[in-house]
């Protein structure tokens, strides 16, 4: 089998998640791309949003794997993750880890809750991690993830990337965080859209269609990631992103190991969407990889628009604002100012209140979005990049529609004709 019908695999692996876990497109081509480039994942976000189970649902999809998963608490030991000592061997002389069933052995594994483990463990972990050797040799994971509710208060960040000071911990735990490259927020599905429906009241989540791939075809994959080429404007954008983020105001530090990396990275995004050749709409996902701290991912955010075409960094900064509006509007913190604007307050008490006096504005803010996107993408060198966002914000813009009108006590199936006023 050669590496196209391989990726046809994975696009369909791709297809099927989607279909189960709503919402979640970034986060699972994000998973898919570090299973191929052989990478770490960091998951955050709040409780029962699935971090758990879009993992180990994603390893069920390779079909000759071994998927280890356990819970770690400040109580864990290396034991727990890597085997406990085999008592056999121990008795002729010779120190080693059973790891039958346990991290060294498996193809993909979750490490959930993870920052909650202690100091010592965590160091164990690190070499295992980095090189991907235990007892001297190489160990079988192609993929591996942590999962948390959220970070602890060394990672969180005050001001300007600088995280509390809170003594040796907070090293081992840059050090451990360091190993993930792509650090996500799963954020919560929004009560009451069509998505969180399927996932309540329908359990698309459960229903899995039987497309697979195996170790040795992931593997037979990566040999083709050198082959993907960077020519001379991406070389220069990449190196004009490094001179943005340096220069920022935030510390940002991204080392020689980690640039390394997002080259990868970006070379398997190219493949996986069927190019031989890195554009920067493949850029976009790295927002996810450069910061130590929360404060400094706007930053990031935008160092990285600004090297992008014209058409499409104007296109990731509207879906940037946007995506801030959808979520204050969930989070009943977007207002009308005095002037009748759009705004966010995030000391806002209100709240179905807030969704009531905003829904409109809302709506037609969301159209001018899409009709200043088309605009774009009639002289756009990423057409489909552009293409992407407008369906993103087409997708808000119908949920708020939605909204409305069952405010109004219209039936979803009637207010077509209404809907094109907004």
């Amino acid at each position: 089998m050669n590496n196209a019908e391989t990726i046809s695999k994975i696009n369909d692996i791709r297809t099927d998640l989607n279909k189960r876990f709503k919402n979640r497109e970034n986060v699972i081509d994000m998973m898919i791309a570090s299973l191929v480039a052989g990478e770490l994942m960091l998951l955050i976000g709040p409780r029962g949003e699935a971090k758990t189970a879009i993992v180990e649902s994603f390893a069920g999809y390779i079909s000759d794997g071994k998927h280890f998963s356990v819970g770690l608490a400040k109580s864990s030991t290396p034991d727990d993750i890597l085997g406990g000592v085999d008592i056999l061997a121990l008795q002729n002389g010779i120190y080693r880890r059973n790891t039958e069933g346990f991290l060294p052995e498996c193809t993909t594994f979750l490490l959930d809750e993870g920052f909650k483990c202690n100091n010592p463990t965590l160091q164990s972990l690190l070499r295992v991690l980095s090189e991907r050797e235990f007892q001297g040799k190489k160990i079988n994971a192609l993929f591996g993830a942590i999962a948390s509710n959220e970070l602890p208060p060394e990672l969180r960040g005050q001001k300007n990337g600088k995280s509390a000071d809170l003594g040796p911990f907070e090293d081992s735990l840059l050090a451990f965080f360091d190993r993930f490259f792509y650090k996500v927020n799963v954020d919560k599905v929004i009560n009451g859209t069509p998505d969180w429906q399927d996932i309540v009241f329908n359990n698309v989540t459960d229903t899995k269609a039987n497309v697979s791939v195996t170790s040795e075809e992931i593997l037979n994959l990566r040999n083709d990631i050198d082959n993907v080429n960077i020519d001379e404007r991406t070389k220069n954008a990449i190196i004009e992103l490094t001179i943005a983020l340096e220069t920022s105001d935030s510390n940002i530090r991204v080392s020689t190991r980690t640039w390394r990396k997002a080259v990868r990275m970006i070379k398997v995004h190219a493949l996986l969407s069927g190019r031989n050749t890195v554009s920067r709409k493949d850029f976009r996902f790295l927002t996810n990889s450069f910061w130590t701290t929360p404060d400094q991912i706007p930053v990031i955010q935008q160092a990285i628009f600004g090297i992008g075409s014209r058409e499409t960094a104007e296109a990731a900064a509207l879906e940037s604002a946007v995506n801030n509006y959808m979520t204050a509007y969930s989070n009943n913190k977007l207002v009308i100012d005095s002037s009748g604007n759009l705004q966010i307050d995030e000391n806002s008490r209100n709240t179905n209140l807030n969704k009531a006096t905003v829904q409109e504005p809302l709506i037609h803010f969301l159209r001018e979005n899409i009709n200043e996107l088309r605009k774009l993408a009639t002289s756009a060198e990423d057409y489909d990049e552009i293409d992407r966002v407008i369906a993103y914000v087409d997708k808000c813009r119908t949920h708020v529609v939605n909204q409305l009108m069952e405010r109004l006590s219209v039936k979803t199936n009637n207010y077509s004709t209404k809907d094109q006023a907004f």
